[in-house]
């Protein structure tokens, strides 16, 4: 049996197809505890989260259940409802607070999900 040599680059395993999903599973896993963390800090259910990011709660309990990082339009709401970056929620780094939403980036993130949506389904048709 062959060894597979798996190294650490800037934080990241390199070079390591079979390791790639744990790194990403790890990556999510990070993700749901921070927005955890900051749903208790700011003392509002996950509900009220959901609500705020445009899903249905048993759509965000699912995704959060499975470790699934929401779409990036999703993404940014929950981290304006939550007061944080979406740096922060994704990476951990950046602003673990903001102040200030801006509507346009949500906006452009809307319009290109959804073109997005229709790129997939045109690949799938076709």
């Amino acid at each position: 049996m062959r060894s597979i040599k798996c190294y650490m680059e800037n934080t990241k395993y390199v070079a390591c197809p079979f390791v790639n999903l744990y790194i990403i599973y790890m990556h999510t896993k990070a993700f749901w505890n921070r927005v955890k963390m900051r749903i208790r800090e700011k003392a509002v259910t996950q509900e009220d989260a959901a609500k705020a990011a445009g899903l249905s709660p048993g759509r965000f309990r699912m995704w959060m259940s499975r470790g699934m990082v929401p779409p990036l339009s999703y993404a940014y709401r929950l981290a304006m409802y939550l007061g944080v970056s979406l740096e922060y929620l994704i990476s951990g780094k950046g602003d673990d607070s903001i102040s200030i939403v801006n509507e346009e980036i949500l906006v452009l993130l809307d319009k290109a999900s959804k073109k997005l949506i229709k790129i997939r389904r045109y690949v799938s048709e076709h």
